[in-house]
């Protein structure tokens, strides 16, 4: 693999754990508008994609190592599919 690859999905991993890791620890915390404490929908929201979004962060590291196609594609895909639709449910708590 590339080694300009390789840099970019360390700071794509990176950046996905930092996501993950906020979310996972403000679950019953309020943070920004949300108040997870009080919302069970929003606390399972944010425990979910938390674990998903860390689960996804060591899928990328583990992708750098190893070098199937289709792997690449896959947990890039699974990075923004994860990141790009957390604020889209988050802003639905705030209407």
């Amino acid at each position: 693999m590339d080694l300009a690859i390789s840099i970019l999905l360390i700071v794509l991993a990176v950046i996905v754990s930092v996501l993950g890791t906020y979310l996972f620890l403000h679950r019953n915390h309020s943070f920004l508008i949300f108040h997870p404490e009080k919302h069970r929908g929003l606390r399972l929201f944010c425990t979910f994609f938390g674990i998903f979004m860390l689960f996804c962060a060591v899928l990328t590291v583990i992708v750098i190592f190893f070098d199937p196609t289709w792997l690449l594609v896959t947990v890039i895909f699974l990075d923004v599919l994860s990141t790009f639709s957390v604020p889209f449910v988050l802003w639905g708590y705030t209407l």
